[in-house]
């Protein structure tokens, strides 16, 4: 919060925030105050001292089990409100925005159904997501791509072809639904890596995975962050989704499975990973940037 509250205060002597700044520095003392309740709230079930005498009660499971519950929902809807609230903070454009030069490498590289995930240190819900990377997303592929592979004509891709065809070639889970998105318009980042699952790609492989992606269209984003939640998806749950014969990496907190981008991510430095870095982009300012390697990227997701 240190961080992030001296971003704030730099941004605000600047006057370059998009939304007025008094009332960013109020949604910042809010969500202040409510990580530190929920932190002393995670401490006190957390404590073996304030739950041993419930421990092998079936009385105390209720009980543990009625706070859990009790602080899913409140913080479901305290994500909700003020990820809504946040979520359009920003005070600059990525350094990798509108940067043509960047955008012709991207399209060079990326085949169907790569995923990317992305940085944006210049928007404040990212002070609030854990690890280096923010988002994650799925490149469906262009029209062109899509022949090749057999897909175009595919029931699942053909109520979208006319949006593909328009450049909106990104599938992403964001607030307040999942959406198909312009690879420029995704591209405004300070960083962004492009991944590919190494294995074999048949037919029936992409007509699985397609269906598994496009099948999550118009989902409402999930605030309570839940992997096995179907009505509802964050970004990175659409990766898990889409590749689900991958055994990714989850975190089970307050009685539910979550997945952030760079758990996603993490699997590329495992022994035999099913996944492949085709390339990662850092922006140092506008109009600079270098193309960093997998040893780089593994530095900065500490």
């Amino acid at each position: 919060f240190a961080e992030l509250n001296g971003s704030l205060n730099n941004q605000a002597n600047l006057g370059d925030l998009n939304s007025d700044t008094h009332d960013n520095m109020q949604v910042f003392k809010l969500l202040n105050s409510i990580t530190n309740s929920s932190k002393k709230l995670k401490k006190f079930i957390k404590s073996p001292s304030k739950i041993s005498y419930v421990k092998w009660s079936s009385f105390g499971r209720a009980i543990g089990d009625s706070i859990s519950q009790g602080f899913n929902n409140t913080t479901l809807e305290v994500s909700k409100m003020f990820g809504n609230a946040i979520g359009a903070i920003r005070w600059r454009k990525g350094y990798l925005y509108d940067d043509e030069n960047v955008l012709a490498d991207m399209m060079d590289k990326l085949r169907p159904l790569d995923f990317l995930t992305e940085k944006t240190p210049f928007i404040l819900t990212d002070f609030f997501i854990p690890g280096h990377w923010g988002h994650a997303a799925l490149y469906l592929g262009t029209e062109e791509q899509l022949k090749e592979i057999g897909m175009w004509n595919h029931p699942d891709i053909k109520p979208y072809q006319e949006q593909i065809r328009d450049g909106y070639v990104v599938l992403e889970a964001v607030r307040p639904k999942t959406k198909l998105s312009k690879l420029e318009h995704f591209m405004n980042v300070d960083e962004v890596a492009i991944y590919r699952v190494k294995a074999q790609k048949s037919k029936n492989y992409y007509t699985g995975a397609y269906h598994r992606a496009l099948i999550q269209m118009d989902k409402l984003y999930d605030f309570n962050f839940d992997v096995e939640t179907l009505d509802k998806i964050v970004c990175s749950e659409l990766i898990f989704d889409t590749f689900g014969e991958i055994s990714w990496l989850t975190k089970f907190v307050f009685g539910r499975d979550k997945i952030t981008p760079d758990q996603v991510a993490t699997i590329l430095f495992y022994k035999d990973s099913p996944i492949e870095l085709v390339d990662y982009i850092v922006g140092l300012e506008k109009g600079d940037y270098q193309f960093r390697s997998k040893e780089d990227l593994a530095k900065n997701m500490g």
